[in-house]
């Protein structure tokens, strides 16, 4: 899901750093077996960030969220594992529809476009090892404040698991939730 959030990134970083054109005739350069795409128009720019970079970005924020709570609440490995797939095949889905629906032609011309960028000191930095830290140290911070966000949840789920399991009074079974079989522990 972090993954998702890094091409995204990445995605508008090459729309922004791309160089600004006044006509579509200066956008494409084509060559024997390559097309690059060498600039855009402003307008284009503001276009697809809006239509293109802030959606993809949305989903992936809503996905990476919900992702976590569909699995923060997994109480046994195999059902992390099955949820971890679920999540993954959710991710590919645009794999999949590209693979899927394209003919081989337009495919191959997809995969022969490449985009020019303007690279200057910053994205230079972002592949870097400091860079490199600098992500590390955003998912760290992502998986605490996740920990922080679930932590009354989880506690709630470890003393019910506790008192369904241990109490010798009769007032743990009457909590539905309480037992394997509920719904509140597969979500």
């Amino acid at each position: 899901m972090l993954g998702e959030l890094s091409s995204v990134r990445s995605f508008y970083s090459q729309i922004n750093k791309i160089r600004s054109v006044d006509t579509r005739e200066e956008t494409i350069e084509e060559r024997e077996n390559l097309t690059l795409i060498v600039g855009l128009k402003c307008v284009d720019k503001v276009m697809m960030n809006i239509f293109l970079v802030v959606p993809k970005a949305m989903i992936a924020i809503l996905l990476w969220i919900v992702g976590a709570e569909f699995m923060v609440f997994t109480r046994d490995m195999e059902n992390l594992i099955l949820k971890a797939l679920a999540l993954h095949f959710i991710i590919m889905t645009n794999v999949l529809i590209f693979e899927s629906f394209f003919s081989p032609v337009k495919k191959d011309v997809i995969r022969k476009t490449k985009v020019v960028e303007i690279e200057g000191w910053k994205s230079r930095a972002w592949r870097s090892w400091q860079g490199e830290v600098v992500k590390l140290l955003v998912v760290v911070m992502l998986v605490v404040s996740l920990h922080l966000f679930y932590t009354n949840e989880l506690l709630f789920q470890d003393i019910c698991w506790k008192c369904s399991r241990t109490c010798d009074n009769a007032c743990s079974s009457v909590f539905e939730h309480c037992t394997k079989e509920s719904y509140f522990f597969f979500i």
